[in-house]
């Protein structure tokens, strides 16, 4: 089952990236380099927020899933970073995309700031969340997190 999550990931994330060059999909995929959830919330870093601001509505960015998400799309990008845990009366797959939000924000700030030469292309990231909320499987959709996850995780000049 679980080489069965990651094929779903892979072949999904496979599916964003049509039309892109082979290059620039292993370099979109490389991510090395990527700042913390922590770093991007923290108003003395928001001088590197690069084509997005705090108060940006995520569902304007993000906002094509399927309608059991509808709740995330009044967040800021801001407050979307600020959130910690899924939060009670949510469903399971309710809580995991709001962890996963928090990732993907990151993501697409690192993206947007380093460059795809560096981390996730911006239109992938949104990709990729658009993609993974198109359902209710919350364990595909930690998976997701997770790649958001370890990409941030990795550090920048910036970050430190």
């Amino acid at each position: 089952m679980k080489s069965h999550k990651k094929f779903t990931i892979l072949a999904l994330a496979g599916l964003i990236v049509v039309g892109m060059s082979t290059f620039m999909v292993v370099k979109a995929f490389a991510c090395e380099e990527g700042c913390t959830p922590g770093f991007w919330k923290n108003p003395k870093h928001f001088c590197y927020w690069i084509g997005y601001s705090p108060g940006d509505n995520v569902g304007a960015i993000f906002g094509s899933w399927d309608s059991d998400y509808d709740f995330l799309k009044g967040q800021t990008l801001l407050q979307a970073l600020q959130k910690k845990g899924g939060g009670g009366g949510y469903l399971p797959h309710q809580k995991a995309a709001r962890i996963l939000l928090r990732q993907a924000v990151a993501s697409l700030l690192s993206g947007a700031y380093l460059g795809w030469e560096k981390h996730y292309v911006p239109s992938t990231v949104i990709g990729m969340v658009n993609a993974v909320l198109q359902g209710n499987d919350a364990s595909l959709i930690e998976e997701v997190k997770n790649i958001f996850r370890d990409g941030n995780e990795m550090g920048s000049p910036i970050c430190e």
